[in-house]
């Protein structure tokens, strides 16, 4: 009987074996396809910490000397979470901040550096936002078409701005106005003709103020999509807008 139970374990560990070593995938079978997520990521620097931004994202620079207010090309990265290390260049002693951030596979991003205007280490801060998917089909942008968002990254502590601002959107006599956006808010994109000559103004969130914190502003003279960025602080007088084009 000893034996008869010993030959029958010796028959049921043979089956498993045989489904466990059958149920594994050779990863080097050229007929098993992988697939490599991407993500296209754009750097924007509206830091004015030393005198430019060098990225290095899992050890490997990718964008050198980034002046402030200016963008870089978009760069093809690996999707998921990345490790990224920030260095600000003319600091002494030299500036560097790391951190993790998850990219969306298939999607668009930028990746702001933002300070107050007026200078200062203490006050600069990191805000990676998504633009659209890559997936074929996604609209990128409408012949003769602007299509235009509005990103608030002012985190000023003065009631009119924590409180969030409004966007208003003017083009013949039409005057669109966003939901009051608080900081790192984004508004939805609008579109508008070419010809219709768009133009942005900021206004506070206390309606009964009516000086806007941003005047009136062009947004483009050609299509595409865009950006329209505020940063900075209305305490210090240094709130100030730029457009940015993504597609």
């Amino acid at each position: 009987m000893k034996l008869s139970i010993t030959w029958w374990l010796i028959v049921l560990l043979g089956i498993v074996l045989i489904f466990y070593v059958g149920g594994c995938v050779n990863v080097n079978n050229p007929d098993v396809s992988t697939v490599d997520y991407r993500s296209s990521v754009k750097f924007v620097n509206l830091s004015k910490v030393g005198t430019g931004v060098n990225v290095n994202v899992d050890g490997s620079a990718v964008v050198t000397s980034l002046a402030y207010t200016s963008s870089s090309a978009y760069q093809d990265l690996a999707s998921g979470t990345r490790f990224f290390s920030v260095m600000y260049a003319g600091t002494t002693p030299a500036m560097q901040d790391t951190f993790h951030y998850a990219l969306a596979p298939n999607y668009k991003l930028t990746y702001f550096f933002v300070s107050d205007p007026t200078g200062g280490d203490l006050t600069h801060y990191y805000c990676l936002i998504p633009e659209r998917q890559t997936y074929s089909g996604v609209v990128a942008s409408v012949a003769n078409n602007i299509l235009v968002r509005f990103i608030n990254l002012s985190n000023d502590t003065s009631a009119s701005v924590s409180g969030g601002v409004q966007f208003h959107l003017t083009y013949n006599t039409t005057d669109t106005t966003t939901d009051l956006l608080a900081f790192k808010g984004v508004s939805s994109y609008y579109q508008v003709a070419v010809s219709n000559s768009a133009n942005y103004r900021v206004m506070r969130a206390d309606t009964s103020i009516h000086t806007p914190l941003i005047p009136s502003t062009p947004v483009s003279t050609t299509q595409g999509r865009f950006s329209v960025v505020l940063y900075g602080f209305q305490g210090s007088n240094t709130l100030q807008t730029q457009v940015y084009k993504e597609d």
